[in-house]
């Protein structure tokens, strides 16, 4: 992909984000968020899985939780892209070393992992719902990010033991289709844009204007007026407000399952089926954003002295979030019954984390080796730590 020096700068002026909106106190509460997110993800899966931490509220909340990491995602990686990366070989090393650092090491456990445990305990595969046999489509799909594309609705493919990995699919291909607006030709800008929407297919389609709702505050949030006092309390609860009221509810099910049934084949959006829904979790999630700089000098205090512990939690909660189905799916067979009880599932949920965050130390922690390696193949000028998305995303 060749750069355009005159394409950059336009596509820049029109979506280049507002200076500073990024506070260190909001830097510090996103962190915090995207910790939380992940954990809720995982907790929801030990849930299903029978783990006594149905009395925690955000386990009910694993799917708002993913699309609270599309919004963080656009975000971040919007805001990241004009500040610190100025060309698309830097942009490209930054979303690359990022995302293979824990996605990569993840495919290949989830595989190894699968063949290993058919081998030994073949008689337990079918109390495993991720399990599939490993296979080499699976495999070449899951690392190419292709598990959502046009090109699995006939036979999909799936990574097996690891039911989240399709958010990472989704947000890739978000990446992938904002770096190609900023930085391609603007002759070949659209094209290529609509070859690539294609392969993206219309599952990820569908939650792309989440993600494009935090870029959107990413570029024009600054210029929002600021919310102050009881105003900024109320919009910052709306997002929370609203994602209990859908979990206590269960509307956004409701939906649909009215849609599923009216429109053949609905059922193929898979992740996607709850659009309608997640569109107002994004709408309630960006003002919670907005609002949370008008919280007050106390609130913005207290996440800046939080923000070391925060940065550490949020440092491997990306693994947390591609790691912990595999772990379930590999250890809750042999686990004690006690874990059913609320206080075994509440130390169950601080072992995996722990294992989580070990596992941190050969993939999120390992990210400068990831950046100078792929930074030598593509030649980027720089080695800039961009936050992480996911992811979301990605992020993520």
């Amino acid at each position: 992909m060749k750069t355009s020096p005159e394409a950059v700068p336009a596509a820049a002026k029109a979506i280049s984000p507002g200076a500073g909106y990024l506070s260190p106190s909001l830097s510090s509460y996103l962190d915090g968020v995207r910790f939380v997110a992940a954990v809720a993800v995982m907790m929801g899966h030990m849930v299903q899985d029978g783990f006594g931490i149905g009395w925690v509220p955000i386990a009910h909340a694993s799917h708002e939780a993913v699309v609270l990491f599309f919004v963080l995602s656009g975000l971040i990686i919007h805001g990241t892209t004009f500040r610190r990366h100025p060309n698309w070989q830097d942009y490209a090393v930054a979303r690359l070393s990022r995302v293979y650092s824990v996605a990569l090491p993840a495919v290949v456990f989830c595989t190894l992992g699968s063949i290993v445990f058919a081998i030994l305990r073949p008689d337990l595969l079918p109390r495993l719902p991720a399990y599939r046999p490993a296979s080499l489509i699976d495999f070449l799909c899951s690392v190419f990010f292709l598990n959502e594309s046009w090109s699995s609705l006939r036979t999909p493919t799936r990574l097996t033991l690891n039911g989240p990995y399709w958010t990472l699919c989704f947000e890739v291909w978000y990446y992938i289709l904002f770096g190609l607006f900023v930085f391609m030709r603007s002759r070949w800008r659209w094209p290529i844009l609509i070859i690539a929407g294609i392969v993206t297919g219309l599952n990820a389609l569908l939650l792309l204007p989440v993600w494009l709702l935090g870029a959107w505050l990413s570029a024009r949030g600054a210029r929002l007026p600021t919310l102050s006092g009881e105003r900024a309390w109320g919009a910052f609860l709306v997002a929370p407000l609203l994602i209990a009221g859908i979990v206590a509810s269960d509307v956004d099910h409701a939906i649909k399952n009215a849609l599923h049934g009216s429109i053949p084949g609905f059922w193929r959006l898979e992740g996607s089926q709850r659009f309608l829904t997640d569109y107002l979790i994004g709408v309630a999630v960006v003002l919670n954003i907005h609002a949370f700089k008008g919280l007050g000098p106390v609130v913005a205090a207290a996440f800046e002295r939080w923000q070391p512990t925060l940065q550490r939690l949020a440092g491997f909660s990306f693994t947390v979030y591609l790691f912990h189905q595999p772990l379930l799916d590999l250890t809750r067979l042999f686990l004690p019954k006690w874990v059913a009880s609320a206080g075994g599932g509440a130390l169950a949920v601080a072992a995996y984390l722990f294992l989580c965050w070990v596992i941190s130390l050969v993939t999120e922690r390992q990210l400068p080796w990831w950046r100078r390696t792929i930074g030598n193949v593509l030649g980027g000028t720089r080695s800039v730590q961009a936050p992480g998305a996911v992811h979301k995303s990605s992020t993520r």
